[in-house]
């Protein structure tokens, strides 16, 4: 019992600095299988997961927005989009971490995707509906904003190649540069506005009495 609330600890203790810091090294945590948590105590665990990733987007959404609205021309704005990859990159890591048991993390890492992919789809959609409504005095500069979203989507993070290690290829902020030359910049306000909303995510029903435990997304634990 004691091996077992240490290992609980641990991890709690590490899923409270990750919600502060996403890069907070978590590679010295034990690994969990089933057997490793009582029924009851998984159940907690798991809540601590999603209480850390729900705090961690309520985080990042307010860093995006602080951002965007200090940024006074494209590059800054392009950094901006691209310095939230970070966030996101930290998300990944602690959803496919190999300490997990398989079926956490593989709903955890399905569920960041997802949410990672709405995030830029909101983005773009709440761009191209502005566009739309535009005049046509204003529409280059609402079109450049579009762009500039494109040009630096969140969805970078799920490339293969993609180095989850916190570090930023200015190349990817210089594109930037190019994106709006025959077009009026995209002010502040104009990406502000399209700060996306964190996606709803569901609580998992991780146990049931008397029935092997369920983990995030409803798939069972596999039998001893």
């Amino acid at each position: 019992m004691s091996d077992s609330l240490s290992v609980y600890e641990d991890w709690v203790r590490a899923l409270r600095a990750w919600r502060r810091d996403p890069m907070t090294d978590l590679s010295q945590l034990p690994p969990l299988d089933a057997t490793s948590f009582p029924p009851a105590t998984y159940q907690r665990f798991v809540n601590h997961l999603n209480e850390a990733i729900n705090a961690f987007m309520k985080r990042w959404q307010g860093q995006l927005s602080s951002m965007l609205g200090a940024a006074t021309d494209d590059h800054a704005r392009a950094r901006a989009l691209v310095d939230s990859r970070v966030g996101l990159s930290g998300r990944l890591k602690l959803a496919r971490h190999p300490s997990l048991p398989a079926e956490i993390r593989t709903q955890l890492t399905a569920q960041a995707e997802t949410d990672i992919r709405s995030l830029q789809a909101q983005l773009e959609n709440d761009a191209m509906h502005v566009v739309s409504v535009s005049s046509s005095s204003n529409r280059p500069q609402r079109e450049a904003t579009l762009r500039l979203i494109r040009s630096n989507a969140l969805t970078a993070v799920l490339d293969p190649n993609f180095s989850l290690d916190g570090s930023i290829n200015d190349l990817e902020v210089q594109r930037a540069e190019s994106v709006t030359e025959e077009a009026q910049p995209a002010s502040a306000t104009d990406l502000q506005d399209f700060v996306p909303r964190r996606p709803k995510r569901r609580r998992p029903n991780i146990w049931m009495p008397h029935r092997r435990p369920i983990c995030a997304g409803g798939s069972r634990w596999p039998r001893g």
